[in-house]
């Protein structure tokens, strides 16, 4: 059996060797000058006929694509239809929702605020929020807004996550966030978070008198004359050319209806994830970050702030596929190690669509794509393709590779062992009631139709239990919402089978996991 590890990790450190050592930065070649119109053509033709197959391998209903070399827009393009089923195809013009890739217009606009004099990259967060407060107070006091931007919070990743499923408000999640038991040290580990973001758009406003809305509107969408962008669901939905997101339920693909109670959550948590746009505005975005906080020779940022947002600060982990290669996030970016140079990019998610951004800085050519089926691996894939034809580097399947890695997460995500032996449930109106939780307050279990169901904070979304072994149930999936892992609900039974408790797992982030019964 030793033999075999041992031969197994050999080969595992020769491909990663392999993978690494086959380009350096300096050896890689990009396209010829002599021959630049000729083979940014073929790259072109053959980018085209990838894209149109991805579209249909990862079965995205719709998509819009641009590829930017220098400060030219050398690719727009769409593909299939704004919604499953129905005719009517996605256009140049056709918005989306962007979800995270929004984290790149915050930090861009915080670059600009300190240009202007209304922060400062050090500031501390309590300077304009005094009652900002973290389980440990010393951590809190000593955040600064570059923390709030660098994804490095000692919080649990992801907290609070169903907040924004259950439609808590801006300021209960903020007061809230001091129940949540610290994991990490401020500065020292990647915790990816939406709700810092929402902190430093109460920032913004009390540092500028206007909402975070209404500063990227005036410092950013009007420069770059982004005039289809907006960043409130009802612009979204009265957009007569929007695209439609799609989840899947038991296989089928389905489209999302507007009526969801949760579909405002993204501009709920706006500077994070809350900007509509379409790929004719993304292409506009994409042209002013690869330039050098310059568009149409305006200068927008100071190039020290600017080039700022691109330094790493936060460690993330080692490529999947090449060991030697480390990815970081910056500020509102994050970075990938690649040769010749780093690629900075972001990728988004909403309920139903999804968004990628990704340039190389020192060569200027950079891609965003924009899905009303979310899928990051499809649209890094496209990315990939893109630099290494552009670089002139061996065919990697790329698709076939994040094809791969995305059906083994989804394996590890959702795997539970069932018992040999099932142990049945109490009478299910046993478990049914109210229960308290410091951080989400109070929750309700109800039977409905024979099922037990669980909802929190306005209680306008549920999430359909199924029975798992004794008193442990699993969350059943919910319409376009992504659970970091599928949520188990456990109760506590004592004397008489009364039920005094609940425990919800991956669900309370660090703090007491018990609810306890109130009623």
């Amino acid at each position: 059996m030793k033999k075999i590890l041992i031969c197994l990790l050999i080969i595992s450190v020769s491909f990663n060797y392999a993978f690494a050592q086959k380009y350096t930065r300096n050896s890689v070649k990009s396209v010829s000058y002599e021959n630049y119109e000729t083979n940014l053509k073929e790259i072109i033709y053959n980018f085209d006929s990838y894209a149109s197959r991805l579209q249909k391998e990862w079965n995205i209903p719709g998509m819009s694509v641009c590829m930017v070399i220098g400060d030219k827009v050398v690719y727009k393009k769409s593909f299939g239809v704004k919604e499953a089923g129905k005719e009517a195809n996605v256009g140049n013009k056709t918005v989306f929702q962007i979800g995270s890739c929004t984290k790149t217009f915050t930090a861009a606009l915080v670059a600009i605020l300190v240009d202007k004099g209304y922060l400062r990259w050090d500031d501390k967060v309590i300077k304009y929020l005094p009652d900002f407060k973290l389980y440990k107070k010393e951590i809190s006091d000593v955040m600064t807004i570059e923390d709030l931007l660098s994804q490095n919070s000692p919080l649990p990743p992801y907290s609070q996550h169903l907040m924004m499923l259950f439609d808590y408000d801006k300021k209960n999640i903020i007061e809230s966030m001091r129940y949540i038991q610290i994991t990490g040290v401020l500065g020292k580990q990647f915790s990816y978070q939406n709700n810092m973001y929402l902190v430093l758009g109460e920032v913004i406003k009390k540092a500028t008198g206007k909402s975070w809305e209404e500063n990227v509107k005036e410092f950013i969408f009007k420069p770059l004359d982004m005039k289809y962008s907006s960043m409130d669901y009802k612009s979204y939905l009265k957009s007569d050319d929007r695209a439609i997101g799609h989840y899947y339920s038991g296989g089928i693909l389905k489209p999302m209806p507007d009526t969801l109670t949760y579909g405002e959550w993204v501009y709920t948590f706006a500077p994070a994830g809350g900007i509509n746009s379409n790929i004719d505005d993304m292409a506009k975005w994409l042209v002013f970050v690869m330039n050098n906080e310059r568009y149409a020779a305006k200068r927008l940022i100071s190039s020290d702030n600017f080039n700022r947002l691109f330094i790493p600060k936060t460690f993330i982990n080692y490529d999947v596929y090449d060991k030697t290669k480390r990815n970081y996030y910056c500020l509102g970016w994050r970075c990938a190690q690649y040769i010749p140079e780093d690629i900075y990019w972001h990728a988004g998610v909403t309920d139903g669509q999804g968004a990628y951004v990704s340039f190389l800085k020192k060569r200027k050519i950079g891609i965003a794509v924009l899905m009303n089926l979310p899928n990051g691996k499809m649209a890094d894939s496209l990315a990939r393709k893109f630099y290494d034809e552009y670089f002139q580097k061996p065919e990697v399947n790329w698709s076939d590779l994040k094809m791969k890695e995305a059906n083994r997460n989804f394996r590890i995500k959702n795997s539970r062992v069932k018992p040999e032996v099932v142990v049945p449930p109490l009478d299910l109106n046993k478990y049914t009631g109210q229960y308290h939780n410091i951080l989400y307050g109070i929750v309700e279990v109800i039977l409905d139709d024979g099922k037990l169901k669980f909802s929190a904070g306005t209680m306008k979304t549920w999430i359909t239990m199924k029975h798992f072994n004794g008193n442990s149930f699993y969350g059943l999936s919910i319409p376009g919402w992504a659970f970091n892992k599928r949520p188990m609900f456990v109760f506590k039974v004592y004397e008489k089978s009364n039920v005094n408790s609940l425990i919800v797992e991956n669900m309370t982030d660090g703090v007491d996991t018990l609810f306890r019964k109130i009623k």
